[in-house]
């Protein structure tokens, strides 16, 4: 395979693992929420809460790898000079919200 079909599937499979991850930390997050309603032991609902910023601290620090390859890939297209003024114009709302200069209530 060529190394972009390598990245690609790549990307794909990191999209659905970390999928899984999120839909795990907000099985969790409801969990916690119905246990509270309901009135359980606190013990059992902070080892959940655990359980979930655990989930959360995961997909963060993967989120914060992703970035630094974007990064690394943008320096890349940079040096070479490919990126053209409209390009950069596309892209940088996603830059904004990728690092972190706006959110996405600066859109709304």
């Amino acid at each position: 395979m060529k190394s972009i079909e390598l990245i690609n599937l790549t990307l794909n499979e990191i999209r659905r693992s970390a999928q899984m991850i999120a839909d795990a930390e907000a099985d969790y997050r409801n969990l916690i929420f119905n246990m509270e309603k309901e009135g359980f032991d606190a013990e059992r609902i902070k080892f959940n809460k655990k359980s979930a910023d655990s989930l959360h601290e995961d997909l963060e620090r993967c989120r914060i790898a992703l970035r630094d390859v974007l990064e690394d890939i943008a320096e890349r297209q940079n040096n070479r000079d490919m990126v053209t003024g409209v390009d950069a114009a596309i892209g940088v709302v996603a830059y904004d919200l990728i690092y972190e200069r706006k959110t996405d209530k600066d859109y709304e």
